[in-house]
């Protein structure tokens, strides 16, 4: 199952992340709940289920983790590994220390001397184990057309997005080949209007953008409200592809189903 906090959802309604999840993973209980360990005991009450997968959880120390796994953004600036508010961190990068394991994200979209930087971050920080480099990677297209990511190629498109990293979609979208000819930026985890995605539209007919581009995370607020106009909304729908050793992520979340310490082990 899966647990999660759940920032920005209406009352008795999955937040972005989670509706976009409960739609990739048919069948997978989800509880969402600001007290996660409330979360984690209706799982556990609910479903017959073997493991929990805490989203976002590096710093909610109340519940006992068998494994840890820390993302960090690979296009990160390095003004950004700063603590929060002046930076993107939570805690002090000296807490890297405890995690189970490191994985790199958006490495394809980083330099190597960035790459070399958060390794070097990240080791003198007390970490010991394995770093490993991963990359989103398109697998298909959401909305109308029954396009493929191919379609994008050469073609402009006006982007739109409320995520947490503008940046990632954008290298995404210019992967794909795609002119961007112009981009609306919101918040993470933002909730559209019809009136917004109507200012979208104008703007990218005006562009004369062959298709108004979004996120899968996005797509879940925005395909029932977007104009009946066109250009057509599609979202890009991607997964991450582990660069370097996908191997030892496999056997490292394998261990922790073969430990007799974690079967024993369920709240603090």
């Amino acid at each position: 199952g899966i647990a999660s906090r759940g920032y920005s959802s209406g009352k008795g309604r999955l937040n972005d992340e989670n509706a976009m999840l409960a739609e990739a993973l048919p069948g997978i209980p989800i509880a969402q709940d600001r007290d996660r360990a409330s979360a984690v005991r209706a799982l556990v009450i609910s479903s017959r289920i073997d493991c929990v997968v805490l989203d976002d959880g590096f710093q909610h120390r109340r519940l006992a983790r068998d494994y840890d796994v820390l993302l960090i953004d690979a296009t990160a600036h390095e003004e950004a590994m700063r603590m929060m508010p002046s930076g993107m961190l939570r805690e002090p990068l000296g807490s890297a220390a405890r995690a189970s394991l490191v994985i790199l994200t958006n490495a394809d979209c980083a330099p190597p001397a960035a790459l070399d930087r958060i390794t070097a971050s990240v080791r003198s920080a007390g970490y010991k184990g394995d770093i490993l480099m991963s990359a989103m990677v398109p697998r298909g297209v959401l909305g109308p057309g029954g396009r493929e990511p191919a379609w994008f190629s050469g073609r402009k498109v006006h982007l739109v997005s409320g995520i947490g990293n503008p940046r990632s979609f954008r290298s995404t979208a210019e992967g794909l080949g795609a002119e961007i000819t112009g981009e609306t930026r919101y918040p993470d985890h933002h909730r559209y209007d019809a009136e917004e995605l109507s200012d979208v539209s104008e703007a990218a007919e005006k562009e004369g953008a062959a298709a108004v581009l979004t996120t899968s995370k996005d797509w879940v607020k925005v395909r029932d409200l977007v104009p009946d106009r066109p250009p057509p909304f599609n979202a890009i729908d991607v997964e991450m592809k582990i660069l370097e050793g996908r191997g030892v992520l496999a056997e490292k979340i394998k261990g922790v189903f073969t430990s007799s310490e974690a079967s024993e082990k369920v709240f603090k």
